[in-house]
């Protein structure tokens, strides 16, 4: 199962540089951020999801769509943020959707 997510996000390794709006990228993995908006150089706190926009690592503050695929390309579900059925970051994702959990390096 692969899910592909869009939002606004942050570059990884350069919190400063954003993704472009409208960007769509494979979810690859969640991070987490703190409990405060002062925890990290992103503004943002809790657990985030990471997507991987032409071969960049990019931190979404929340997935406004997302886009469930099989392994074989089969869509199974698209959804808006706030939308029934849409899907949020959770720490079960790692094991269940094969995601990486991502630590923050500096």
């Amino acid at each position: 199962m692969q899910i592909f997510a869009s939002g606004e996000g942050r570059k990884l390794n350069a919190p400063d540089e954003f993704l472009p709006q409208g960007s769509v990228g494979k979810v690859v993995g969640l991070i987490d951020l703190g409990k405060n908006n002062g925890s990290s150089h992103f503004g943002w706190s809790g657990v985030k999801t990471v997507i991987d926009f032409e071969g960049d690592a990019y931190v979404l503050d929340f997935p406004e769509h997302t886009r469930l695929v099989t392994d074989d390309g089969l869509e199974l579900t698209q959804t808006d943020a706030g939308e029934v059925g849409g899907w949020w970051p959770d720490s079960g994702d790692i094991q269940r959707y094969g995601l990486r959990w991502i630590e923050l390096t500096y």
